[in-house]
């Protein structure tokens, strides 16, 4: 599991940044289908799990990138890149106001600071593996 993540780690600023442009990229196409499974008591939309995803993803690359001592949550890096992380997330729902047929969505917006805590809370445990 080490080496795999010490290999993850060495890719991850190239990775970081296809991932941003993969990100924009998504979030610009216009009017994009709903697709929800609904279970009877409860509909899910899969995009909330998407952007639970993605910015598990973000926030994971994020810190191999820039992160140097990851392994201790309150350390100013991690806190300077998780507030980046938010700050991004946020404008990234917010420039959705600009593109036909999308709208700000505040659950997304919820899922995507879900995904960035929980991808930092992962990262984290990974890397004192």
């Amino acid at each position: 599991m080490k080496v795999l993540f010490g290999y993850i780690k060495s890719l991850a600023p190239y990775l970081l940044a296809v991932w941003v442009i993969v990100i924009l990229v998504f979030s610009s196409i216009p009017k994009v289908p709903e697709i929800k499974f609904d279970t009877g008591k409860l509909e899910i939309k899969i995009d909330y799990i998407l952007h639970f995803t993605e910015y598990f993803a973000l926030a994971g690359l994020a810190l191999l990138t820039f992160a140097k001592d990851i392994t201790i949550l309150r350390s100013p890096r991690v806190v300077l890149i998780t507030v980046c992380l938010l700050f991004f997330a946020a404008l990234d729902e917010s420039h959705q106001l600009l593109i036909p047929g999308r709208s700000f969505n505040i659950s997304d917006m919820i899922s995507n600071f879900a995904g960035i805590f929980a991808g930092i809370l992962v990262t984290l445990r990974l890397n004192r593996s």
